[in-house]
């Protein structure tokens, strides 16, 4: 984006009252608008174009921590660097006495452009007017517990003093602890600390020590963002927790600790790599009285290593990247940079040529895939810097690649882990349709808010016949079908469940009895022309179904699913096929 579209949008924003900074890729700040200044008054007359994220960021934080806290201030300082960097979605914290959500968007050639909308205390708590009381007793629910053993993850709910009220096996498992009851009641700062306390390390918690602190003391105000602990051994969890308007905080806890090692040994890997560019900027001035020195300390590097001309051509490569790319040496460099790696290195480089004289040194370090010989492709993160003749014009690239093709898979495979299990845990298994437990959570959030919906309970018809002839494959065939034939049946908005057995379940969003009950009529019409042929045999299976009509207003879900199996009943009682409405609709 231009400047002028930039100053644009930043008037733009300020008559909608919302936020806005732009920073470039060195985290240096490049504009704001009034209303930057008016939620944080603390920058006003202080900041400045080109002034570093961290300094805007000190000041940020002297107008908040206490003065026992200013200690940790270096070290808050540089996770909130970390934060924009990484930052994919919103959170949310308080400062002031103002809630705020702050987005981050990635912009062309590395910056960020950082947005913060004011947000009402509802809005910043999420809707949720629960007392503690209220969410101990729908987590002690045996339907609410399973879902929270479902999870994957460690999960936990803590009242407004961050006391433990309810957590999961794996939470209990992660923490080391013996059993739920030993965890409850204790604040999560006093499991951690006490866990620490527990195995005498005391070598190892000082080295962690500033990451503890700030992981409990200001990580935890960022709802919705991440922050990692440190746990003996050493095990890393990272652990995203939100809050109500209740008071209460929700939280979930991933063990972290394979992939903080990998992350640990790339951030010795990258501060190698920045010491070996510096070393190699060095020798590059004194090439002519070093020249065998600076080829020594080239080649012999362990990390893969190359040298560019701007336009991307390869002048020089070491062992180390012939041996990850799968060439040999002259092959190699007969190549350029694009035919090796994503076309966005090969442009990142390309910029040091445009860089004016007389400007700073710039450092890049990207994410890039990068192509091998047989054709694969591996996940890397490519480190280049110019090399300047006297009159600062970039001579050529110094570039490092390092493998991250590993991490890169394990993350993936934890995504895809964690999708299952979520998915498992709301939906049937046979027939794909929601369960009873993503069921009635949903009745439950209908009978909270504004709206009239029609819940229609079947039970097929003549089912048994197909299992005891043709056998359970067939019954197990015949539900999918049937399955697929409500889905069509209903609008793409409306909710089908299956409950067990032959027993499913319609939620009609927004619509009153006389719809209910034609779509009802409807299904049982779809379903008395259907024929499933088994075995040599035509089966036919059909469906009593019982609608209950309910709002905001009504009972609770427990009752609306009681009542719907009443008027199913009925319409069994009645010669079955039929649709019959409850009377308290």
């Amino acid at each position: 984006m231009a400047m002028e579209e930039y100053r644009l949008t930043a008037t733009l924003l300020d008559t909608l009252g919302i936020a806005m900074c732009v920073f470039d890729a060195q985290d240096c700040s490049v504009l704001w608008n009034q209303s930057f200044l008016r939620f944080f008054p603390e920058h006003d007359g202080h900041v400045y174009a080109g002034e570093p994220y961290g300094e805007n960021l000190r000041r940020f934080y002297r107008s908040r921590l206490p003065p026992e806290e200013l200690v940790n201030i270096e070290r808050y300082v540089a996770d909130g660097v970390q934060r924009n960097r990484t930052q994919t979605r919103p959170f949310v914290f308080q400062h002031r006495g103002r809630w705020f959500r702050v987005s981050s968007v990635p912009e062309p050639g590395g910056g960020r452009l950082r947005i913060w909308i004011s947000l009402s205390t509802a809005e910043a708590w999420q809707y949720d007017t629960r007392t503690p009381e209220t969410v101990l007793r729908d987590l002690q629910s045996h339907d609410a517990m399973a879902m929270l053993e479902n999870i994957g993850e460690g999960a936990v709910v803590l009242d407004a003093d961050q006391h433990i009220l309810a957590a999961n096996d794996r939470f209990v498992q992660m923490y080391g602890a013996a059993t739920k009851e030993t965890v409850i009641g204790m604040t999560y700062a006093e499991l951690v600390y006490g866990l620490w306390d527990e195995t005498g390390m005391l070598e190892q918690r000082a080295l962690y020590e500033q990451d503890l602190t700030a992981a409990l003391l200001d990580g935890a105000s960022f709802a919705g963002a991440p922050f990692e602990v440190p746990l003996p051994g050493p095990r890393w969890v990272r652990v995203t927790m939100n809050h109500t308007a209740g008071g209460q905080s929700y939280a979930i806890h991933a063990d972290i600790s394979a992939s903080k090692q990998h992350e640990l040994e790339l951030r010795a890997a990258e501060k190698h790599a920045r010491e070996l560019a510096n070393r190699l900027r060095l020798e590059t001035r004194r090439l002519e009285e070093s020249e065998q020195r600076l080829r020594t300390t080239f080649t012999q590097s362990g990390i893969p290593s190359l040298v560019a001309l701007p336009q991307g051509g390869l002048i020089d490569v070491n062992d180390a990247l012939c041996a990850l790319l799968g060439y040999p040496r002259d092959d190699l460099l007969r190549l350029g940079l694009a035919d090796v790696m994503s076309a966005d290195a090969a442009a990142l480089a390309g910029t040091f040529a445009q860089d004016a004289p007389a400007q700073a040194p710039r450092f890049f370090d990207t994410e890039v895939s990068f192509i091998r010989r047989d054709g694969s492709s591996g996940a890397g993160q490519f480190f280049c810097a110019p090399v300047r003749d006297a009159a600062g014009r970039c001579q050529h690239v110094v570039g490092h690649l390092l493998d991250i093709t590993q991490r890169k898979s394990a993350e993936k495979a934890h995504a895809r882990v964690m999708q299952t299990l979520r998915q498992e845990a709301l939906h049937d298994g046979l027939t794909g349709l929601r369960n009873r437990r993503s069921l009635e959570a949903e009745l439950r959030d209908l009978t909270t808010r504004a709206g009239t919906h029609g819940l229609l309970f079947i039970d097929l018809d003549g089912f048994k016949d197909v299992n005891d002839v043709a056998g359970h494959a067939a019954g197990d065939e015949v539900l999918r079908e049937i399955a697929e034939l409500l889905r069509q049946a209903v609008r793409s908005g409306d909710t089908v469940a299956r409950l067990g057995g032959d027993e499913f379940v319609v939620v009609l969003h927004h619509c009153d009895a006389a719809q209910a009950m034609a779509v009802g009529a409807k299904i049982t019409r779809i379903l008395a022309a259907r024929e499933f042929p088994f075995s040599g045999q035509v089966f036919h299976v059909g469906a009593s179904i019982g609608v209950r009509i309910f709002d905001g207003a009504s009972t609770s879900a427990e009752d609306l699913m009681r009542d719907a199996d009443a008027a199913c009943y009925a319409a069994k009682r009645k010669g079955r096929g039929r649709v019959e409405r409850h009377p308290a609709s």
